[in-house]
């Protein structure tokens, strides 16, 4: 009996002592600010003057840059985006800064995959990315558990220890450091200085050969309107954007149309606007919104976004002022496609492969 009296003992001070570990070392990490996605501070030192949101995942956040946008509408705006950033974590973000700050205006940026993350699974990075961005232990706690569920909590109980011990190594070896990469407002340039320079030669022999796969879950879809419903609540104007992929990505693809209706619909059932920039005509006419800058086939690269940043800011800017700005974008995707030459009449009856 004493036996199994000092084993349970013992068994209790490990998960106490482990437990006291744990938090130690996930404190360091959340209070250390290093990695990119951090920006508990900056946003704070900005609260009361934000009348300006961007919430998107990486698209959004590699494309637009408020500094440049600022110049143009006389906003103040920041860049709440992130990668892979989910629904959910979009409306637990835009909920944060909606409480401290008397924001105007919202622009929700929605790409092919926005409502199609699995959740639980294909989620779980972008979920991540949010813990640390929020300011108290409560909310933390409590966005790991409407966000995970049991199978998923080895997993994240790994990465926020694997972060926190890198963050502890980083102090002892003298890398620490406390300088907020979020000093553009939340833009994340890419590390690479130099652009993506591996996007194949545009497919216009090879017109419409694959499809985007389609998944639409019911959480992403609930948390989509929890934040149209967010920011009626609060009197702001919620904005739908694309943000526009690389010319082979429009080639390439044969389902962007029914994407684009998808949003559209609900857009229209909620008397919102949305602004397709994959439809814009004049991008072609931008040296630097070439696929030679573009970072990947999706993401601008660094030299792309500051002419974009500017030129989606000059089209806001007339949308703002009440004038009709449908005739800067395509009808849709076909007239795009034949405009630009990217139609081979020979391979359209072909069968697209899925993605």
């Amino acid at each position: 009996m004493q036996t199994f009296k000092k084993t349970i003992r013992t068994i209790i001070l490990f998960v106490l002592a482990f437990t006291v570990l744990s938090t130690i070392l996930f404190e360091i990490f959340f209070r250390s600010e290093i990695h990119v996605y951090q920006d508990i501070r900056e946003r704070a030192a900005l609260a009361g003057s934000i009348d300006t949101l961007i919430s998107g995942a990486s698209y959004a956040k590699r494309a637009l840059i408020p500094a440049e946008m600022d110049k143009v509408l006389g906003t103040n705006t920041y860049n709440l985006s992130a990668s892979e950033m989910t629904m959910q974590g979009r409306y637990q973000l835009l909920f944060e800064e909606f409480a401290r700050n008397p924001v105007k205006t919202v622009y929700l940026e929605l790409s092919m995959h926005s409502l199609s993350l699995v959740p639980y699974e294909g989620t779980r990075e972008g979920d991540l990315y949010v813990i640390p961005r929020l300011d108290t232990p409560g909310k933390r706690i409590r966005y790991a558990f409407r966000s995970f569920n049991l199978p998923s909590y080895g997993w994240l109980y790994r990465q926020l220890l694997r972060r926190s011990a890198k963050d502890v190594e980083a102090i002892f070896t003298g890398e620490y450091t406390t300088v907020n990469k979020y000093q553009m407002r939340g833009y994340i340039p890419f590390e690479k200085k130099e652009e993506y320079k591996k996007i194949k030669k545009l497919p216009y022999e090879r017109y419409h050969l694959a499809a985007i796969k389609i998944e639409r879950y019911r959480k992403n879809l609930d948390y989509l309107y929890k934040i149209i419903d967010l920011c009626r609540e609060h009197g702001a104007e919620l904005i739908f954007v694309s943000m526009p992929v690389s010319e082979y990505s429009i080639a390439k693809y044969t389902n962007l149309q029914e994407i684009h209706d998808y949003y559209q619909e609900i857009a229209d059932e909620n008397s919102l606007a949305y602004v397709d920039f994959n439809l814009w005509k004049d991008k072609t006419d931008f040296e630097y919104l070439s696929d030679k800058y573009y970072q990947n086939p999706t993401h601008m690269g660094n030299k792309a976004a500051p002419v974009f940043s500017e030129q989606f800011s000059l089209i806001m800017k007339e949308y703002f002022a009440g004038k009709d700005v449908s005739g800067c974008f395509y009808e849709d995707f076909d007239t795009l496609c034949r405009d630009r030459g990217y139609v081979n009449e020979a391979n359209l009856g072909l069968e697209p492969k899925l993605e």
